[in-house]
């Protein structure tokens, strides 16, 4: 829902338009193009709203994987190594949530570099999950593939 708010905003300039003077139209334009961009720019790319996504992403990854691990138990390797990948990418967001909340005890002045840091550590962090997601789907994929050639 915030989303379409968040696009459906510049259609709010078109009425407004018509009706306020020239100099006060300017200053409005400028104010919802700020709010605009604050909105679809900015909002998203938020440390607190990207590390919600990336848990959110991670609880259904590790629905996957238990599913994954009680399908495939006869694989130890498997399950071993996806574990602890699980176990370590849990670990990290937990880190990463500490440095989201300890952020606002950074200072104005490296602010900047502690937002990119950790910016880039929920990317890394998305990528590993990522990962996981794909191995699991390979190993579900070739057990298949060897449980239909058994089969023939």
């Amino acid at each position: 829902m915030p989303d379409l708010i968040v696009q459906l905003l510049p259609l709010a300039l078109t009425p407004v338009a018509a009706v306020v003077p020239n100099g006060i139209q300017r200053w409005l334009i400028l104010t919802l193009a700020a709010l605009y961009f604050g909105g679809f720019v900015v909002l998203p790319n938020l440390p607190s709203v990207r590390l919600k996504k990336l848990e959110k992403y991670i609880d259904e990854t590790v629905q996957v994987h238990t599913i994954a691990v009680q399908e495939l138990e006869n694989d130890p390797r498997f399950v071993t190594e996806t574990s602890w990948r699980v176990a370590r990418i849990k670990l990290s967001v937990s880190i990463l949530r500490t440095k989201t909340l300890g952020g606002k005890d950074v200072p104005w002045n490296n602010y900047p570099q502690h937002l990119r840091g950790l910016l880039f550590h929920v990317g890394e962090c998305q990528r590993n999950v990522h990962e996981i997601r794909i191995s699991v789907q390979v190993s579900e994929t070739s057990t298949f593939r060897i449980q239909v050639l058994r089969e023939k």
